[in-house]
Parts: C-alpha cells; sequence; structure tokens
C-alpha cells in the first residue's frame, strides 16, 4: 500500500489499494475503514496502527497470535 515508501499509508494509497480487490468501490465504505484504523486522526496510517487495530479485542488477538509471520503479511 505505501507506494511512495513514506512507512506512512494517506487515505489515496488505501483507496488505490483496496479498490484493485473490490469489484465496485464505495468510497464512503474506505473512508469510514480509513478513520477507524487511523487511531491518532493524523490521515495516515502506520503499522502500529494498523496492529493496533486488529488486535483490539481479545478474540481478534488470539486468532492474530495463531498466524505465522503476522507482523510480514502486515509490512
Amino acid at each position: 500500500m505505501d507506494t511512495d515508501f513514506s512507512a506512512k499509508i494517506s487515505f489515496e494509497e488505501f483507496k488505490t489499494a483496496m479498490s484493485a480487490t473490490m469489484q465496485e468501490q464505495d468510497e464512503a465504505m474506505l473512508k469510514s475503514s480509513f478513520r477507524r484504523l487511523d487511531s491518532n486522526g493524523d490521515q495516515f496510517l502506520t503499522m502500529d496502527e494498523i496492529i493496533g487495530t486488529l488486535t483490539k479485542n481479545e478474540d481478534s488477538l488470539h486468532r492474530i497470535r495463531k498466524t505465522q509471520g503476522f507482523i510480514d503479511e502486515v509490512r
């Protein structure tokens, strides 16, 4: 997703990456998802924010820990 290698993902980078996997682009849904991941509200995603969101509740954390190479997969 981080096409400019800034170690941050802008909304445009996020939208481009997500639209590649979606049949129809729903910008409102993408903005909502992006805002949920952007925990500090700076309009960029860091790996820590993504991991923090994915591991927010105990069930997610347990499921994710079972996945080998989780950090590599996020990167």
